[in-house]
């Protein structure tokens, strides 16, 4: 009986840059699905895949920040003006992280 593998891998997208990707074969056993795989990348694992998983629900997945900002943004208290605020901060708190990581990279 055929199951949905994933198999993950990670093929050079530059001179020092990798990248990971799945692919997803109907295989009986985890070393047929990776010979399915014919690509040039390095194979990092082979795993049976559920239903859940390829929907995008189920126990596994956390709760993301975007849900529970609006879970925070129906709480009382909060209004839109406050809200847009916040995220302009985390926008802008980001942008100082990146500019002061390329300042530390381009320093060494």
């Amino acid at each position: 009986m055929r199951k949905l593998y994933e198999v993950r891998f990670r093929v050079k997208v530059g001179p020092n840059r990798w990248q990971k990707k799945s692919r997803f074969y109907w295989a009986q056993s985890p070393d047929e699905a990776a010979r399915c795989y014919k690509g040039d990348g390095y194979i990092m694992s082979v795993e049976k895949t559920s239903k859940d998983k390829l929907l995008g629900v189920g126990s596994f997945f956390t709760l993301g920040r975007d849900l529970l900002r609006d879970l925070q943004a129906s709480a009382p208290g909060q209004t839109l003006e406050q809200e847009l605020e916040t995220k302009k901060k985390e926008r802008q708190n980001h942008r100082e992280r990146t500019i002061y990581a390329k300042q530390r990279k381009e320093a060494t």
